[in-house]
């Protein structure tokens, strides 16, 4: 009786905690942004699944809890950033904040349960799953047989790129590879009932490693390549380690190995080399982020706000270039990038540098867990994300974001069979009834943010609902609508454009204007400036136009739109040698993207030019 209650236990916790794992597979097209933002409210839901089954299987197990110190400095991190953004800085947005407390949260429940060996087992083999799904998803779009959801890119899987949905594969591949090498032995013995579970796990293994290194190549991420190929090499390395002949067999020929060695590292280099030269502006345009983000730490060194870095990125930049001392190239590259494409970069400016020092010490520390207590599969796909995070945006996507805490919590729950004293492996231990407390409030938090949650889900809706109007008699009507649904959705970009535009239709250019600065606080689009400046000449403020248009100009210097407005703004103020001038900036520049828009828009400056010499 008692064995069948465990089993009963188990199944309820298996299928609560997948369902998390199975956020990445989430997609609704009834929402806007339907590809992302439906696995936010999926995620929110599956973990009020998982507060329910937690809370009862903890009643029958009273499961205590072993806290250790990398555990508090996790704590400490997710308190102080949320305290810094939420009491002091007064700016958090919501959906960041919010996601930040329910990862926390997550963290919680998976450190108490997944010292159990069974849901341990269960659950990295259906994280590996999930990476067989997406491979084949992947490759079913590669080769026609299903949509992608990007305009541009032929493979993304679940995701709304191909970047994130190279990271998740590059993430789960080590993973994979580590247990194909494990289960392999079964084979070299006769077939056993009692393997049965190693054998799917094999299978399963093989299949998924193949499966992304078919995949890999076409997503053309030169992050996931180079990720993958240490991470693969991290695991296959600690795999042999582990075997005494191979040990023996490195201090007899230890002059071999130095050379070959040697010969990996030239090679190495010779392939790093040629990644760069394969999409060399991209790589350069990632180095100029990177130069440009790291002036804002010294300026802001308690950050600039969870959220928040775009939009003190693209001021940066456009003090950059107004400063004229950036190259003829930087101007060709420069975009106006929704992240900082490295992780560590941009959790030092959103955060702070107290708080990111404490994180990345963490992460250290569980890496150097990892490896002492030999949860190598896991402390593998940890390295492959650590490093993706170095050249990508891992962090800001919630499907790698519940991978990494799962990692970190399989890593610190897994008991280490080495008596070592040593301080990361000293602690203490919350007993069961401490454990039951803080799941009750957990589960309540929980609860009241998915209540609170549901008007946003509603509103995504109608959003998107809104997206599919075009025509002009109804904005007086959209603008109703919007309205609506401001208060839930004030934290996008896209929809405060959306609304702000709307808003400029109806001639209300004031109030387009407060939400226009609402977004540039969160995103450095310089058509966020246009349109500021274009409501500000039709208000008769030439000045701010003025200043707004040359803000846009600086942020993306490659654009001619901004010097286009300007002509207009010039020549509707009587300055004509000012639009004659930006005119010919117009007819000079050579956009980075040629399309009808800038043909035509050079097309009418040459027409404006000629009328004003004719005058």
């Amino acid at each position: 009786m008692k064995d069948i209650s465990l089993k009963i236990q188990l199944f309820f916790l298996l299928i609560s905690f997948c369902l998390i794992l199975s956020t990445v597979f989430c997609v609704d097209k009834t929402m806007a942004n339907g590809v992302i933002t439906s696995k936010y409210f999926w995620f929110y839901l599956a973990m009020c699944i998982v507060a329910v089954a937690s809370l009862a299987v903890t009643c029958f197990r009273r499961n205590s809890l072993r806290i250790f110190p990398v555990d508090l400095l996790l704590i400490t991190f997710g308190v102080e950033v949320l305290y810094i953004n939420y009491f002091i800085f007064q700016n958090a947005i919501s959906t960041k904040w919010i996601l930040l407390m329910h990862l926390m949260i997550l963290f919680f429940y998976f450190r108490v349960f997944l010292q159990d060996k069974k849901l341990r087992f269960y659950l990295l083999l259906y994280l590996i799953l999930t990476g067989l799904v997406e491979a084949i998803w992947g490759l079913s779009q590669l080769y026609g047989f299903s949509p992608s959801y990007h305009s541009v890119f032929k493979l993304t899987g679940s995701f709304f790129n191909s970047g994130p949905y190279s990271g998740y594969l590059t993430t789960v591949a080590p993973i994979a590879l580590y247990q194909t090498l494990k289960d392999s032995i079964v084979l070299k013995k006769k077939f056993f009932c009692d393997y049965f579970l190693l054998y799917i796990r094999f299978i399963l293994s093989i299949l998924t490693f193949a499966s992304i290194i078919l995949v890999l190549p076409a997503t053309m991420s030169r992050a996931a390549w180079i990720a993958m190929v240490i991470s693969c090499f991290f695991v296959v390395f600690f795999y042999y380690l582990q075997k005494e002949h191979i040990k023996e067999y490195l201090i007899k020929r230890l002059k071999k190995v130095i050379f070959l060695t040697f010969i990996v590292i030239v090679l190495v280099t010779m392939s790093l080399v040629e990644i760069y030269h394969l999409k060399k502006d991209s790589a350069d345009g990632r180095m100029l982020i990177w130069k440009t983000a790291i002036q804002l730490i010294p300026k802001n060194p308690m950050g600039v706000g969870i959220g928040h870095f775009s939009g003190a990125y693209g001021s940066e930049q456009a003090v950059y270039f107004k400063s004229g001392k950036q190259s003829k190239h930087e101007e060709f590259i420069a975009g106006n990038p929704e992240y900082a494409f490295n992780e560590y970069l941009q959790i030092i400016i959103e955060f702070g540098i107290v708080p990111a020092i404490v994180l990345f010490v963490s992460f250290f520390l569980i890496v150097y867990l990892g490896i002492k207590r030999k949860a190598i599969p896991e402390t593998g796909g940890l390295v492959s994300l650590l490093i993706f995070a170095f050249m990508s945006y891992p962090f800001n996507l919630l499907p790698l974001l519940i991978v990494l805490v799962f990692l970190m919590a399989l890593i610190l729950s897994k008991k280490s069979y080495v008596k070592v004293e040593n301080v990361t492996e000293k602690g203490f231990t919350l007993n069961w009834k401490f454990v039951i407390f803080m799941l009750i409030i957990f589960c309540s938090v929980l609860f009241v943010s998915l209540y609170h949650q549901l008007p946003a889900y509603k509103s995504y809706q109608e959003w998107n609902k809104l997206k599919m109007v075009e025509s002009v008699d109804s904005y007086p009507e959209m603008k109703k609508d919007y309205e609506k649904i401001y208060p839930n959705l004030s934290d996008q970009t896209q929809f405060l454009f959306e609304y702000a535009q709307c808003l400029s239709k109806v001639n209300e250019y004031k109030q387009s204007n407060l939400i226009l600065k609402q977004a540039i606080k969160i995103s450095c689009d310089p058509m966020l400036y246009n349109i500021l400046g274009k409501n500000y000449q039709r208000l008769g403020n030439y000045k701010l136009a003025e200043q707004n248009f040359f803000i846009s100009s600086h942020i993306v210097p490659n654009r001619i739109y901004p010097y286009f407005l300007l002509s207009n703004l010039y020549s509707e103020n009587g300055k004509t040698d000012s639009a004659i001038l930006m005119a010919k900036k117009v007819l000079e520049k050579k956009p980075k993207v040629q399309s009808t828009a800038t043909k035509e828009m050079k097309v009418e400056m040459k027409k404006m030019v000629e009328k004003i010499i004719r005058k």
